[in-house]
């Protein structure tokens, strides 16, 4: 039992080491950053293709004019 919580402080040891904490903490500020953008990339998203569908109406309208 005592070699076993030996190896769980030893493993938690390597968990919380100043790499590994600088790697989360690194991590979550990417997240961060990350999700604070993606409101706007998605409103962004929404106007492409809405000019997308426009633009594709459009083209579908001069292929028709073309065939009559």
């Amino acid at each position: 039992m005592l070699a076993a919580a030996g190896t769980v402080v030893q493993r938690a040891g390597l968990l919380l080491s100043d790499t590994n904490l600088h790697a989360v903490a690194s991590t979550l500020q990417s997240l961060e950053r990350a999700s604070s953008e993606l409101p706007q990339t998605v409103r962004d998203l929404k106007a492409l293709v809405a000019e997308l569908r426009g633009a594709s109406s459009e083209l579908a309208a001069s292929a028709r004019s073309v065939r009559a």
